[in-house]
């Protein structure tokens, strides 16, 4: 689990660099090391870098749905209202 944040913090590197598909997999590592709230925001983040790199969309929506309901079942509101209007605006 130590290895989660950096990893997931790669995303962030990798997506300002407008390389969304090397964010991939160190974010699925990520997901598979996490415990479950925090693979909460690995989930998150997957799912922008897939959206970004196009060609599996359709699983980037359904991380990112499931991080929104993870998010609001722990009651976290700025991140429900930030995974939501993120999900609006992909619909």
């Amino acid at each position: 689990a130590g290895l989660v944040e950096p990893l997931t913090g790669l995303r962030l590197l990798e997506l300002a660099r407008g390389r969304p598909a090397q964010a991939v997999p160190p974010l699925e590592r990520a997901l598979k090391l996490a415990p479950e709230q925090a693979g909460t925001e690995a989930r998150f983040a997957l799912a922008q870098a897939l959206w970004a790199a196009a060609p599996e969309r359709p699983r980037a929506l359904t991380l990112a749905q499931r991080a929104l309901e993870d998010w609001r079942h722990l009651g976290h509101g700025a991140r429900v209202a930030e995974v939501s209007r993120w999900l609006e605006s992909r619909r």
